[in-house]
């Protein structure tokens, strides 16, 4: 475990950071002793006040008292870097990485897991409370899987220095690349390649300017980033050094996007994942196929649970009909088709819904379906939603990116499912869309946080939305006159 903090004098709990795992700012940074830390911020600064305004302060918990580098001051607001610790929180844990204090990836490895959880949750909460005014009437557990070497994708940098190959992960707040030998985030499949790709990197020093690794286990592969042609008996070379590991291996020149082999043919090649998904009396595995450069999740494991879950909270019978938006290559519709009458899928890309009819097919689904739309439009989704008016919808999913899901919402009244599935990426879009969905007559009944990013503040939610039956009383058909 790497060493963060040295005594700085006989006192206990006193530590002064380490001047090699700490990023030092250059410029007018002013020094500030004894900041009395009050709470932490969605990100995972540390908050104080200094000079009569707020301060957000990397690497300083609640409770603590340090001395800080104020890096970035403005009128109503400061930021800044904890260089010594006096009187260190008992959540205070030191870092797995050596590379914690510099590196952007990882937020909260000098806090506890189980703290890490519960700001998360209270994240949201607030978030909630604040702006919809909503409190879930159960919060179940967080789901959670491994705290370390969880993700199945990552994009590590490549830039070429004179005298070496920077290989890594970006500085918090900067352009510039740390050359890493591990990254104890990422899986370990992906680590064992670092050196390898290094080795390569610097002697061919190829046009590379990012490797991305994608899968797990038996479906392990990288693209290669390039904006100039490799040659094939470069490419043939690193080829070689990864059969070993039993990686499969793509290049793909920016200006084209597509991707091609060691021989520098073109490739659609694809990669797959399963599911265990809890039915009633038997589990039962659901096999999925995509492209390196599709959307999956990157916590294999928090994705598996988070499915099961669904199912829990959506409960759905054998005559219920749900509709499933931004349903990706059908993460979710083709476990939830096993067990009611029927299920549409609808989602932006083409790409993802011709990935998803053709794991439907896999999978022996024929009651699922799915198409392209723009779920964006007000007009596309107002005309979809007037479609199946006339249709009985039992219950909705909502995967939304980042964005949210604000025109569905808006215009939910239009079909009135009985339940809504709605799982967020983003807290402050969940409450905004909360917010809408209260206005429409639903009901928050259950919500579990979900820790598919360990040591980061990246925050996921499952939520289920129940309508409120005197509410679908009242409703007209003037309304949408």
């Amino acid at each position: 475990m790497a060493k963060f903090f040295e005594v700085k004098n006989s006192k206990r709990n006193s530590y002064r950071s380490n001047k090699s795992a700490v990023q030092r700012l250059e410029g007018n940074s002013q020094r500030v002793e004894a900041l009395s830390i009050t709470r932490l911020s969605d990100d995972g600064r540390g908050i104080g006040s200094y000079k009569g305004k707020t301060v957000f302060i990397g690497n300083a918990l609640p409770g603590e008292n340090v001395d800080a580098d104020i890096t970035f001051d403005k009128s109503n607001y400061g930021e800044g870097l904890a260089t010594i610790i006096h009187q260190a929180s008992m959540s205070r844990r030191l870092p797995q990485c050596e590379y914690f204090n510099q590196c952007g990836g990882c937020h909260l490895q000098h806090l506890d897991a189980r703290e890490q959880q519960t700001l998360k949750l209270n994240n949201v909460l607030n978030k909630l409370k604040h702006v919809s005014h909503i409190t879930p009437e159960k919060i179940l557990p967080m789901l959670s899987g491994d705290a370390f070497y969880y993700r199945q994708r990552a994009r590590l940098s490549v830039v070429y220095e004179k005298k070496e190959v920077l290989f890594g992960f970006r500085k918090k707040n900067s352009k510039e690349i740390i050359n890493i030998k591990e990254c104890h985030v990422i899986l370990a499949e992906f680590n064992q390649l670092i050196e390898p790709l290094r080795d390569w990197l610097t002697k061919h020093k190829p046009s590379v300017t990012h490797i991305e690794f994608t899968g797990k286990g038996e479906s392990v592969g990288i693209v290669i980033r390039h904006t100039k042609h490799i040659d094939v008996p470069i490419r043939k070379r690193l080829n070689e050094k990864l059969t070993k590991y039993g990686v499969a291996c793509w290049f793909q020149e920016q200006k084209a996007g597509v991707l091609t082999d060691a021989n520098s043919f073109l490739v659609d090649p694809e990669q797959s994942y399963s599911l265990q998904v809890k039915l009633e009396t038997e589990t039962k595995e659901v096999s999925f196929l995509y492209h390196p450069q599709d959307f999956i999740q990157t916590n294999a494991l928090v994705n598996n649970k988070m499915v099961n879950r669904a199912i829990d909270f959506l409960r759905p019978e054998k005559n219920h009909a749900l509709l499933d938006l931004f349903c990706g290559s059908g993460n979710f519709s083709i476990p939830l088709s096993l067990l009611c009458e029927s299920i549409i899928g609808i989602e932006g890309s083409d790409k993802m819904v011709a990935k998803a009819i053709k794991n439907a097919k896999i999978n022996d689904c024929d009651n699922v379906s799915f198409s392209a739309s723009d779920l964006f439009d007000e007009a596309i989704v107002t005309r979809l939603f007037d479609n199946m008016s006339s249709k009985k919808i039992d219950a909705i999913v909502l995967d939304p990116p980042r964005a949210g899901a604000k025109t569905i919402c808006q215009n939910i009244k239009r079909i009135q499912p009985h339940k809504i599935l709605y799982i967020s990426c983003e807290p402050n879009t969940l409450a905004r869309d909360a917010k809408l969905l209260a206005d429409n007559g639903y009901m928050l009944k259950k919500m579990s946080t979900m820790d598919m990013f360990p040591q980061t503040y990246h925050n996921e939610v499952i939520s289920l939305f129940v309508l409120n039956k005197k509410y679908a009383a009242a409703l007209t058909k003037k309304e949408f006159n």
